[in-house]
């Protein structure tokens, strides 16, 4: 594990080193730290080996090209993904290429993941995760205002936000 955190010092120094490869403006003050104006994130794509390596390759590009600011949590990706900022931010230390204390990964905490996708993912017949809990998302999502009456909901107002939002058959899930 890579230790350390952004310094005010080590941000400075970094913003020096791009020097007049950067924009006017383009680095900004922040509770001390300089940071890039656009930060590179790690959100999206699937669960493999693949989207690590071009996730590594992008971090390691956008750092080397004055962004500092690095997205991640710890339930992107199932983990992977700060697992990749970790690999391409360790090797950019390693080999001298900037400080561990130029460089701000913004994390975030309290959400307890899998490691790895969800055990239930490949088990799931259906479209997309809306359609797994489709009468419920059905109803908090699609569909006008609430009424008082089941039977109104079911009759009327349920079969136009089904058809609205594309669900016309009953969702089949197989979980165990």
């Amino acid at each position: 594990m890579l230790k350390g955190s952004a310094t005010s010092e080590g941000t400075a120094a970094y913003r020096a080193a791009q020097g007049a490869g950067t924009a006017n403006g383009h680095f900004r003050e922040w509770r001390g730290l300089s940071i890039s104006s656009l930060g590179i994130g790690t959100y999206l794509g699937p669960d493999d080996d693949t989207t690590d390596t071009l996730y590594e390759a992008a971090v390691e590009r956008a750092i080397v090209s004055g962004i500092n600011v690095v997205d991640s949590a710890i339930n992107y990706r199932g983990q992977r993904s700060e697992r990749a900022v970790g690999r391409a931010l360790g090797r950019l230390v390693g080999a001298g290429g900037v400080a561990r204390a130029a460089v701000v990964v913004a994390t975030k905490g309290g959400f307890l993941p899998f490691d790895g996708p969800a055990p239930w993912f490949g088990r799931v017949k259906a479209s997309g995760m809306a359609r797994l809990y489709g009468s419920w998302t059905t109803r908090k999502r699609c569909s006008g205002p609430p009424t008082s009456s089941a039977s109104a909901t079911r009759s009327g107002n349920e079969r136009k936000s089904r058809a609205a939002c594309g669900w016309r058959k009953p969702l089949q899930v197989d979980v165990p």
